[in-house]
């Protein structure tokens, strides 16, 4: 025992004398401590901070004769390499992802993980939303012949689709129901979820595809009265064209959806709140339409959807169909609408009339028109007449009313107001807070209900459709009307009824205006009406100067520039003569003195300022010499520079030297798109010099640029620059 007990001491002494880890026992687990070295390194990029140092422990005492050494936690060892990967990851996550990173610009190959992620979710779901779909509604139908009502090969995969989504979603409800009735608890979620898509993705079709549709061709249904159409043009155009067609209609009912809200959110700033509390309010920081979509059971959705379309289809009949019954019935000759072309032969000009129509009558009448605020003023006063005709003051406009029970959101009657004939003391029916139906909804503001309030409610219906009507049928006569007299006052027949509208309009919007404006200075007494028509003579006058050389000499010009840059070389050979019509270069004039404006205005130059100066100021005060001055003259005496100096120095100069004629015009003809070339490329390579500048200073500037301001200095005491030298150790760099 004694000799083993030697040799065993000795064995322990050869060990410990050995270099770590070269020894038989050592050099087995030499991993393990390379592992567990790691694992007490820090992670990578953490800061090293300064710590007291521990006393140093007593060395551990060495492990007895008869007690196994102890082995390193492999488990531990293991841990650690996990949390150095999650580091790594976590730091890679961290990172900023731009779009070089996207892109892969910055050198590495990431973006291709994007992009095969990309067309593999791009190809999951096309297959599972649409083909899937597609194929089984495509069989449904063929099985149960649908194809032979659907004669129109463009739509045949729209309703196929739709009928796949339709049925799928029939199965998953189902398959939903079975797997409840089978306790498979997983399997009933995964289908729940995938029966919640199926309804989002067709509630989606409906509201935002197959409802403005429908608007659209109960408009077009409801106006062929108006322009003269009839259901078998709109068979051949549909069978001709049935994407355009279905596109415009979608468009059309678009629009009408969209002014039919904005009109009632006008009306909520005007009424009681909650009179219209079955419109849902788009202006609600609540309302969530997808989380509704996702929430309410499908029956609801149905149900809101049928009473949409209830009342677009009535409020379309009010304001469009009645109306054109009986503007057809009084005035047989008015209508139909004249639509055609003024010049057949020559359409660019009626596109160039429409343009104008589009970029300049209308965008003013809607900026100076203030017709939101007229239209507040008119429907205010409907109201107050329909609520003191039918004594509705509390129910409309929230006003004092005695006669009847104050009525809250639930129809509880909170109290009972006796009649009392004294209106100056009548008290608020309710003044306390308002009451919310649900998210998506106004507040609704209890309200006096008098007695009889059936009858009178009935009453005020009618009244509404009667004065739709009335309306509708005054802004389709009366603009048409008046555009139509001023034309045959010109000695001008046969213009389409667009122009004529856009005329009508523009003439009543600047009568109202003028009326309006002579009465409220009338009102003030004659001396002040007097010297207020002398400043009006005098802004007229600026006015109409300005007017002249702004709207009138400049666009000709510049008319007259583009055609011989541009539309000339294009349209006109060299061996034809080409032909110039002044109100076709009068009108490209204005549409390109908007658009060069619009890029100006993009800009920072100084004509930017004269533009911006020039229009704050207003016609009211309008500068006539700085106008004159500092905006019209240099821009005539350049547009006049650059269409004569051309033509003296090929027609003048070279023919004085002996050329020919047919050489000078043809040198002339080939100067303007030449210079326009060469001014283009000198644009191009001055922006890209620039850009490439800017790029090259950038990136000098963010690999070598520290900082562009002075830090930890003081002006007014001079001190060594040693003091403000950083330390390496904090920052890395002096």
């Amino acid at each position: 025992a004694g000799g083993g007990g030697g040799e065993q001491q000795q064995q322990q002494q050869q060990q410990q004398a050995r270099p770590q880890g070269q020894g038989q026992g050592q050099g087995g687990n030499h991993w393990f401590n390379r592992l567990r070295r790691r694992q007490e390194e820090p992670a990578p990029g953490a800061r090293l901070r300064a710590q007291p140092q521990p006393p140093p422990a007593a060395a551990a005492p060495a492990p007895a004769a008869g007690q196994p050494q102890q082995r390193p936690n492999i488990g531990r060892a293991l841990a650690g390499l996990a949390r150095d990967q999650d580091n790594g990851n976590a730091e890679r996550g961290n990172e900023e992802l731009t779009w070089a990173r996207l892109l892969g610009l910055d050198g590495s190959f990431r973006f291709l993980e994007h992009v095969v992620w990309l067309i593999c979710l791009n190809s999951a779901l096309i297959f599972t939303f649409i083909y899937l779909p597609y194929q089984v509604g495509w069989m449904a139908a063929s099985a149960i012949s649908l194809w032979k009502w659907v004669n129109i090969v463009t739509w045949k995969g729209v309703v196929a689709t739709f009928l796949g989504y339709v049925l799928s979603s029939l199965v998953v409800v189902l398959l939903y129901y079975g797997a409840g009735m089978a306790r498979v608890p997983r399997v009933r979620s995964f289908l729940g979820f995938t029966y919640v898509a199926i309804k989002v993705t067709l509630v989606l079709f409906v509201e935002a595809g197959l409802f403005p549709v429908m608007s659209g061709w109960w408009l077009d249904i409801c106006a062929f009265g108006l322009f003269g159409s009839s259901m078998k043009g709109r068979q051949e155009s549909l069978q001709s064209a049935p994407g355009t067609v279905m596109f415009l209609h979608w468009l059309a009912g678009m629009i009408f959806v969209f002014y039919f809200a904005s009109f009632v959110i006008l009306l909520r700033e005007i009424l009681r709140p909650g009179v219209l509390w079955f419109l849902r309010n788009l202006n609600d920081q609540n309302f969530h339409p997808i989380q509704e979509m996702i929430g309410l059971p499908f029956t609801t959705q149905l149900r809101r959807f049928i009473m949409s379309c209830f009342l677009f289809g009535l409020s379309v009949v009010v304001v469009l169909l009645l109306p054109t019954k009986i503007i057809s019935y009084l005035f047989p000759s008015f209508l139909p609408f004249n639509l055609t072309l003024m010049n057949s032969v020559s359409p660019i000009r009626e596109v160039q009339l429409e343009l104008i129509l589009l970029q300049f009558v209308i965008p003013t009448l809607l900026e100076h028109g203030n017709s939101r605020a007229g239209l507040k003023i008119v429907i205010r006063h409907w109201a107050k007449l329909a609520a003191h005709l039918f004594g509705l003051k509390s129910y409309l406009m929230d006003f004092p009313q005695s006669g009847g029970y104050v009525v809250d959101l639930n129809e509880n009657l909170l109290r009972e107001i006796p009649y009392n004939p004294d209106v100056a003391n009548q008290e608020p029916p309710y003044t306390g807070p308002l009451q919310v139906l649900g998210p998506g909804f106004a507040p609704f503001k209890p309200y006096l209900r008098p007695y009889y309030f059936f009858p009178r409610i009935v009453g005020l219906l009618i009244f509404t459709c009667a004065t739709g009507i009335l309306f509708s049928a005054i802004l389709l006569t009366v603009p048409v009307f008046t555009g139509r007299q001023l034309m045959s006052l010109v000695g001008v027949s046969g213009v389409p009824d667009i122009y004529t509208a856009a005329i009508g309009f523009y003439a009543t919007w600047l009568a109202c205006r003028a009326s309006s404006t002579l009465l409220h200075y009338f009102s003030q007494g004659v001396t002040i009406f007097l010297q207020q028509c002398n400043i009006w003579a005098l802004q007229i006058l600026k006015c109409w100067v300005a007017g002249v050389l702004l709207f009138i000499v400049v666009p000709l010009l510049m008319g007259h520039l583009v055609d011989l840059v541009l539309i000339i070389p294009l349209r006109v050979p060299l061996d034809r003569t080409p032909l110039f019509y002044s109100t076709t270069e009068w009108a490209l004039g204005l549409l390109h003195m908007k658009c060069t404006c619009g890029a100006i205005w993009l800009g920072n130059s100084g004509f930017k300022r004269k533009l911006d100066q020039m229009y704050m100021a207003g016609m009211r005060n309008l500068n006539l010499t700085f106008v004159v001055k500092e905006i019209a003259w240099p821009v005539i005496l350049l547009l006049s520079l650059c269409i004569t100096v051309p033509y003296t120095f090929f027609f003048g100069v070279l023919q004085g030297f002996g050329f020919e004629y047919r050489f000078s015009l043809l040198l002339y003809r080939c100067f303007f798109p030449i210079a326009m070339l060469y001014a283009l490329v000198m644009v191009v390579v001055f922006l890209v010099t620039n850009h490439c500048i800017g790029l090259y200073n950038q990136v000098k500037d963010d690999k070598y640029l520290i900082g562009r301001q002075l830090v930890n200095i003081d002006n007014d005491e001079k001190v060594d620059s040693e003091e403000y030298v950083v330390p390496v150790q904090e920052t890395g760099e002096q």
